[in-house]
């Protein structure tokens, strides 16, 4: 990450936060919040493609946030996140994930494929 990166504006998390935003799924009746289906709703008669590489993510995020359904909402509390804290809190998820206790399966456990599928049915009767 560059050193002179620090503020990061998440168009997914400034939608869900203001109910107000016209793209909020409240107003918008959209069903999917993801890239495309945002581009989508804002830009209909524009094409989309290389979703999912980087360069073009990047720029049907800046697409949304220049939008004027979006612009209001900018220069808000919750709009701009330092990059510390987007990194704070993965580096905690993954701690949490990867410091979370694993216990033994208890003994009657059989995993069910469709060779023992049979089985299941004699070990409770």
């Amino acid at each position: 990450m560059p050193d002179k990166l620090q503020f990061f504006m998440d168009p997914y998390k400034v939608i869900t936060n203001y109910k107000s935003c016209k793209i909020n799924p409240l107003k918008s009746k959209l069903e999917s919040l993801s890239c495309s289906s945002v581009f989508h709703y804002l830009y209909p008669e524009e094409p989309l493609d290389g979703l999912h590489d980087s360069l073009v993510d990047c720029k049907v995020q800046s697409d949304i946030i220049v939008h004027s359904d979006f612009v209001p909402f900018i220069n808000r509390i919750s709009s701009i996140q330092t990059i510390d804290n987007i990194f704070k809190t993965a580096q905690i998820n993954e701690w949490k994930r990867t410091m979370e206790p694993t216990r033994a399966v208890h003994g009657q456990w059989q995993e069910l494929t469709a060779d023992n599928d049979h089985v299941r049915l004699h070990m409770y009767v």
